[in-house]
């Protein structure tokens, strides 16, 4: 009977099914197709997405994240050049789910708002790069008398403000969800004031309130956005380009 060799018996498709990303991946490099198809490649992988049983797993949060970048691409048609497209999609993807977040804060921030002396502004800024996610979590305390619902510039917003609580914490996507990112990022919340005037008060409010609202600025409720990212990224290597 012959030696069997273990050379002459593969192992890439266990491989493959344990590390998906170390193997030659079928899909398509974004970098090399033009505007059109890549605007037909996202469309139609998101459609994909939203149609398919794994939706179900998002929750109504992250499916209706996925309305929303479906309505958003009806921007992005009239692009020609292919980073731009590419670029765009990016962006119109991470701008929908940064709304959805203002929108949830806005609401689960108002009970802390003292309407006669100071309002709360949330400030959301996502980034991603491969299946890393960047969140820049801001909330501002501003002038009660003027409207900053539509306010999406730090700047322009820390003009109005007396006050801001930031957090900062970096997700992979790809990895279950971390509960002691929460920690670090209650740990590493920062309360600065931007006019004395008010700042015993303020300072007196916050340091009773800090923690449950840094909980809320980071809630579990991230993770239907998370899941979406993956996806997309998973079927699309969007962020990778």
């Amino acid at each position: 009977m012959p030696i069997l060799d273990p050379r002459d018996f593969p192992v890439e498709l266990p491989e493959c099914v344990l590390h998906p990303d170390r193997c030659i991946s079928d899909i398509p490099d974004l970098r090399k197709m033009s505007a059109k198809d890549i605007y037909d490649k996202m469309k139609g992988e998101i459609k994909k997405i939203a149609e398919s049983e794994v939706s179900e797993a998002f929750g109504e949060e992250g499916r209706q994240l996925l309305r929303e970048i479906d309505e958003a691409k009806e921007k992005l048609k009239h692009l020609t050049n292919p980073q731009e497209m590419l670029n765009e999609w990016k962006k119109a993807i991470l701008h929908e789910a940064e709304e959805a977040i203002i929108a949830y804060l806005e609401e689960e921030t108002k009970q802390y708002e003292i309407p006669s002396i100071f309002q709360l502004v949330p400030l959301i800024v996502l980034d991603i790069k491969n299946t890393t996610v960047d969140v820049d979590a801001y909330l501002y305390v501003s002038r009660p008398d003027i409207d900053a619902s539509e306010l999406r510039h730090a700047d322009r917003i820390e003009a109005i403000s007396f006050a801001v609580l930031r957090a900062k914490f970096k997700q992979d996507v790809s990895q279950p969800y971390n509960l002691n990112q929460i920690e670090e990022a209650i740990k590493s919340a920062r309360f600065q004031t931007l006019e004395d005037s008010i700042k015993a008060q303020l300072t007196e409010e916050f340091e009773k309130n800090q923690k449950d609202i840094i909980v809320k600025l980071i809630p579990n409720y991230f993770t239907k956005y998370f899941a979406v990212f993956e996806r997309i990224q998973n079927a699309t290597k969007v962020f990778t380009n």
